[in-house]
């Protein structure tokens, strides 16, 4: 999990994007396409929104995360799926052009802390018998996909502001600002990253015991 969350943090803060067509021939187009693919965190649709990049993180996730960092990757395209924007302005200075958009989003940080606690007494009891750090994970994520079916999490709000340049293709992204790795991840990052370190004093306790 710690390898997923790693590189997740490494692909939503380099993501910046290639190759999103000649119908792109206005800003708040490009936007538009860019906050449906982050809905569903489609990363080839958002990477078709920008300027340049790179999706090797992305790959390097596809093709060895294992079955509960596949079951962390879904978790997040949940929360994600509940995100809503407001295109509410859009300044156009020759090549360049600035959309500012409010987005409303999951707050999961809370859900990914109470789940922690619903399942502390049980990882306890781990070091006492023959569960590994990843049966503890295995559990915990289990428990954090059931847990956001019945704990709605509450919405938070951030305005964002998409830097584009004009292209022979069209308006690109420029680079993605600080405030979508919140969105995007539903402000799970420094909870989850707490989640694996716990998982792993877990497990180095059982060795030292």
């Amino acid at each position: 999990m710690k390898r997923t969350i790693a590189l997740l943090c490494a692909l939503l803060l380099l993501l910046s994007l290639t190759a999103c067509g000649s119908s792109y021939s206005k800003p708040q187009k490009t936007a538009q396409t860019f906050f449906k693919a982050a809905q569903t965190l489609d990363v080839d649709a958002i990477n078709a929104c920008g300027e340049s990049g790179s999706l090797m993180e992305w790959d390097l996730v596809q093709q060895t995360a294992d079955t509960d960092d596949r079951q962390l990757l879904s978790f997040l395209r949940e929360l994600a799926a509940m995100m809503d924007w407001t295109i509410t302005d859009t300044v156009v200075d020759g090549d360049t052009a600035s959309v500012q958009a409010t987005v409303t989003y999951a707050d999961g940080s809370m859900l990914v802390k109470s789940t922690m606690t619903d399942v502390m007494a049980d990882m306890m009891m781990a070091l006492f018998g023959d569960e590994s750090e990843a049966d503890a994970q295995t559990q915990f994520i289990n428990k954090l996909r059931s847990n956001l079916k019945t704990e709605p999490p509450k919405t938070q709000t951030a305005d964002v502001a998409l830097q584009m340049v004009r292209t022979a293709d069209g308006w690109r992204i420029r680079e993605l600002p600080d405030a979508m790795l919140t969105v995007l991840t539903g402000n799970t990052i420094e909870m989850l990253q707490e989640a694996a370190d716990t998982f792993s004093g877990v497990a180095s306790a059982q060795v030292e015991a």
